[in-house]
């Protein structure tokens, strides 16, 4: 038997569990489902999600790996070089004033928060690959 909810095409049912809600895909839009719809109907039918903590399914994992700090750091480093480099470029457009050099030179801060960022994923990669290898 299929959830009422779910009987109308299009509509996304919402399942309770625990105080929280975990949506539901309308299984009535797969493409299986819509071309034989009498054909392995058991197989279109809503999906059970007894059991299932939804705390589980939201959360993301809380653990960092090696390199996260890295690519932390490196992503700040790049907007803040990313945000020089517009306030330094914006004026020529503008026909304004030109910035001082330092301020020019606040811009190599985006291509060394790249380098940052980069060296962080291949220090989580490695860190992964060694731990696949002594499982």
């Amino acid at each position: 038997m299929v959830h009422p909810l779910l009987e109308q095409p299009g509509r996304v049912a919402a399942v309770p569990l625990r105080a929280r809600t975990v949506p539901v895909r309308d299984v009535h839009t797969l493409p299986e489902c819509r071309a034989n719809p009498g054909r392995d109907a058991h197989l279109c039918g809503p999906v059970s999600v007894e059991g299932v903590n939804a705390d589980s399914i939201s959360r993301t994992s809380t653990s960092t790996a090696p390199g996260d700090g890295l690519v932390r750091a490196g992503a700040i480093l790049f907007a803040v070089g990313a945000v020089a480099t517009i306030a330094t470029v914006l004026p020529l457009f503008l026909g304004l004033h030109r910035l001082p050099t330092p301020a020019y030179f606040v811009c190599m801060v985006m291509p060394l928060g790249f380098a940052v960022a980069l060296g962080g994923l291949f220090r989580s990669a490695r860190a992964q690959r060694r731990q696949v290898t002594s499982d």
